[in-house]
């Protein structure tokens, strides 16, 4: 199993490694050490997303609902919240709000309606903890509440001085 494990590391390893496009931003004058890490950091997501996308691995529902259980970081697991909005929801399927709303209500997504059945949508967030795209919803809602955490806190800041 861990010899396994390292021949996978090793492919991963030798996709990097023969990447022209890392070369070239590692010698490239314009950009800063900062900006040569985080191009660099981006590079590899996709150069290792075009080998992934090379491989041509199909998998069914089931493999990847334990695939995923391995690959989204822990870090973001804890920001899942209990339920998704329909917006949310239409993000992470590719689809519209209102495609979610009738499949909301067709059962082809678990959900229910508050206010006796004529409110929102609460869309339990368990059931896409396998989906692929969720990481990066995830990421997305993390800046959402840290846009969100830094505008109080200016405005709080505000309302200290206008005090003052």
């Amino acid at each position: 199993m861990l010899k396994d494990y390292k021949n996978h590391k090793d492919d991963i390893m030798k996709v990097l490694e023969r990447d022209a496009q890392l070369e070239k931003i590692e010698v490239a004058a314009e950009l800063n050490d900062d900006l040569k890490h985080h191009s660099a950091i981006r590079r590899a997501i996709n150069a290792l997303k075009e080998y992934e996308q090379s491989l041509d691995i199909k998998l069914s529902e089931q493999e990847e609902a334990i695939v995923s259980q391995y690959t989204v970081s822990e870090n973001l697991i804890h920001l899942l919240p209990k339920y998704l909005t329909v917006t949310e929801v239409g993000k992470l399927l590719s689809i519209s709000p209102q495609m979610v709303r009738r499949k909301c209500m067709a059962n082809e997504i678990e959900a229910h309606r508050t206010l006796n059945g004529k409110g929102k949508w609460r869309i339990p967030s368990s059931q896409f903890v396998s989906h692929p795209d969720l990481e990066e919803l995830l990421l997305e809602l993390q800046e959402q509440r840290q846009s969100s955490e830094r505008l109080a806190s200016v405005l709080l800041q505000d309302a200290d001085e206008v005090k003052e």
